[in-house]
């Protein structure tokens, strides 16, 4: 049951995020680096991590991988002012990469960012 709440309130939140952009003309302008062939707004992928933050307090995620998926917070927000301000490719490319590869070390580790951190801590 609650998942079907919360499809419902993740269309909910993009209609609104939508609409709203839509209404204050905050969308992005067709070009020919752009994947979408007419305009759309800028940021509407966030509303996903709605539902990732409600896995995470439900407790339903292994910690590794929420924080190996949150990491696609960081492409969005530098996705996000690229779309505003036309960052550098070279800028891109460096956070993506970065992004990459802590995601990829991160959903592979065989040990939680806690315990990292106790392992860096302790004295040897």
């Amino acid at each position: 049951m609650i998942y079907i709440i919360l499809l419902i309130l993740s269309f909910t939140l993009t209609y609104f995020i939508k609409n709203y952009y839509i209404k204050n003309a905050l969308l992005e302008e067709v070009n020919e680096r752009s994947s979408h062939p007419v305009p759309t707004p800028h940021g509407i992928a966030i509303t996903w991590f709605v539902g990732l933050i409600y896995l995470y307090v439900d407790n339903q995620i292994d910690i590794n991988l929420f924080y190996a998926l949150m990491v696609g917070v960081v492409i969005s927000v530098v996705s996000f002012f690229d779309d505003i301000y036309g960052l550098s490719p070279k800028l891109r490319l460096l956070v993506q990469s970065g992004v990459a590869i802590f995601g990829e070390a991160k959903a592979t580790l065989p040990f939680s960012v806690e315990d990292g951190i106790k392992l860096m801590l302790t004295k040897r």
